[in-house]
């Protein structure tokens, strides 16, 4: 699925993008992630859960990026 990061896209169409990068092996954990995954206890397994299940709870556009961040949570 292409799409352009710089766009904003409905929560709907922002979920169904992360469920498809997480499931279909595209999935890489940034050294970053990895340190907070280890603060709090979680596993790949956690956070690849929490992608393809969890609710988007917000998101804000990243200046220094270009691009849209959606938070999600369990």
């Amino acid at each position: 699925m292409k799409f352009d990061p710089a766009e904003e896209i409905d929560n709907e169409k922002a979920h169904a993008i992360i469920r498809e990068i997480v499931t279909g092996g595209e999935f890489i954990v940034s050294n970053h992630a990895k340190a907070r995954m280890m603060e709090r206890g979680y596993s790949t397994h956690d956070v690849a859960h929490i992608l393809i299940r969890g609710k988007i709870t917000s998101k804000e556009f990243k200046d220094n990026t270009n691009n849209w961040a959606y938070d999600k949570r369990r």
